[in-house]
């Protein structure tokens, strides 16, 4: 079944369905074959499909059409929420380009048109400070960027099959 499923592959995974069908046409056992497909995933997503696969190997496909029907609409589901999130996420990374660009456009016209202005700076302790500062606005955006960076959903297959 995975074998003649192999053309209408999305693109997206056409390399490991591929990589899980030569493993199966090399006559590696079904459920081994299907936990390094999930392992090849590495996405929650992937070892739902891996463990639905594998009760229907158990089963010998009984109402696995079925499943696999229902299985694709919330993967469907599932991938258009991530897609909104994904959106969602990157408008503080734009927002802090943005803040970034305006504040290093400001500096440097400060430094150059301000000659009075900066002449604390100039100082050892002035050069600390500036360096301190410099520091936290470093610091500050590299919070915001990981902000706005998502944590992985945990899986729940493992190599050996066991909970993580």
């Amino acid at each position: 079944m995975l074998t003649a499923t192999l053309r209408s592959t999305p693109a997206a995974i056409r390399p490991e369905v591929t990589i899980l069908v030569n493993r199966l046409n090399a006559n590696m056992p079904t459920k081994t074959a299907l936990r390094a497909f999930a392992d090849d995933l590495a996405d929650p997503t992937g070892d739902v499909i891996a463990a639905t696969l594998m009760m229907g190997a158990d089963h010998n496909g009984d109402g696995l059409a079925s499943i696999l029907n229902g299985l694709a609409e919330s993967v469907s589901d599932e991938v258009r929420a991530r897609r909104a999130i994904e959106a969602d996420r990157a408008k503080p990374r734009q927002t802090g380009r943005l803040i970034t660009i305006i504040s290093s456009s400001m500096v440097l016209l400060l430094l150059v048109f301000s000659g009075d202005y900066v002449a604390p700076y100039r100082t050892p302790f002035g050069q600390l400070t500036l360096l301190i500062l410099l520091g936290a606005y470093i610091g500050t955006l590299l919070w915001m960027r990981n902000m706005s960076i998502g944590k992985p959903a945990a899986r729940f297959l493992g190599t050996d099959g066991s909970r993580r």
